[in-house]
């Protein structure tokens, strides 16, 4: 990393930000090529000052944009990357620095939508339990606190939904949004995210319960085919982020 030219000064509303935009524009410069070895993710968090996780998901966000290609236990390596691939790959959503409004008002289109094809459609069991076991493992995790495990279990429950649907550009969508979605999630998984004008005292425990609960009775509404109340508890949903 020594000798590398700064990036530009851009606003950035996190480090994991910071990290995705500093590297992009380095592999838009040429400072790796093709089949360049980046330095390794514990090298790349000393040198931004962040954490190992806070570098990976900049990483992961590379790998979406077809920039970079990550190897089981041989690091991230440069591909032959051209500009267009971008919009080939990713309809350029990673090319802009969005901020977590945009974010949440994009996978709340996409899961609307999704619930809403669920209407009067003949819901296999086995989509259900799916859902349910995504609700059991986010229950776990909230009482250990495990801000990851819960996350990621809260998106693969938002993904089934959309798998659901029959809509595959939906699924490719969350798949394309994935890395994002974590991120937000494990950073937006706080009592002080919660929004004041619910006027509600919550601790820890309550909070995690109280998304656990909105899960299952999306659950409910769907077994049910009440999609009207299921998009309202969505909402409510991304209100709590």
């Amino acid at each position: 990393m020594a000798n590398a030219k700064q990036t530009k000064n851009i606003v950035h509303k996190n480090i994991t930000d910071k990290i995705f935009f500093d590297l992009k524009e380095r592999l838009e410069k040429k400072e790796w090529l093709p089949n360049d070895r980046l330095p390794s993710e514990n090298e790349l968090a000393q040198y931004f000052g962040a954490s190992r996780m806070s570098v990976r998901m900049a990483l992961h966000k590379l790998v979406a944009l077809g920039m970079l290609e990550a190897k089981d236990g041989g690091g991230y390596f440069v591909l032959d990357f051209k500009f267009y691939n971008i919009v080939n790959h990713v309809s350029g959503m990673m090319l802009h620095n969005i901020d977590y409004d945009d974010f949440n008002q994009f996978r709340g289109l996409i899961e609307t939508e999704s619930l809403k094809i669920l209407s009067g459609k003949n819901i296999r069991p086995k989509d259900l339990k799916t859902l349910i076991l995504c609700c059991e493992k986010m229950a776990v995790a909230g009482k250990a606190k495990d801000k990851k495990t819960f996350a990621e279990a809260d998106y693969e429950f938002h993904r089934q939904i959309c798998k659901m649907s029959g809509n595959s550009m939906f699924v490719y969508s969350y798949d394309l949004i994935g890395s994002i979605f974590l991120e937000y999630l494990e950073q937006h998984y706080t009592v002080e995210k919660y929004p004041e004008n619910q006027k509600i005292d919550l601790h820890d425990e309550d909070y995690y319960k109280k998304a656990v609960d909105f899960h299952a009775e999306i659950v409910n509404s769907i077994k049910s085919d009440n999609i009207e109340e299921a998009v309202k508890i969505v909402k409510k949903l991304t209100h709590m982020l």
